[in-house]
């Protein structure tokens, strides 16, 4: 079920000052259950992860981690807004 926010996400953006983000994820359901993080909370699936992205996509430029590396230690500029996408698997 896709809806659409109150508050848009450049709005967003433009009020934050925040146009350099870092989402990450854990795990990714498919078909293999994943009983380890089944009692913490339900992960995304494919479905909605595929969606995840097609909105980020949508607003934000994705960057690698070379990208942003450069970008700290060297002051390279960036595409603006970014996202550096990343999982977290413990």
């Amino acid at each position: 079920q896709h809806h659409s926010p109150s508050v848009s996400i450049k709005r967003l953006i433009r009020w934050s000052g925040q146009d350099l983000i870092f989402p990450f994820y854990h795990a990714i359901q498919g078909s293999k259950k994943l009983p380890h993080i089944q009692q913490l909370y339900t992960p995304r699936n494919e479905q909605q992860f595929r969606a995840d992205l097609d909105c980020l996509l949508q607003h934000f430029t994705p960057i690698g981690l070379t990208d942003l590396l450069d970008h700290l230690q060297n002051g390279k500029k960036l595409p603006r807004p970014a996202f550096h996408l990343s999982f977290d698997d413990g």
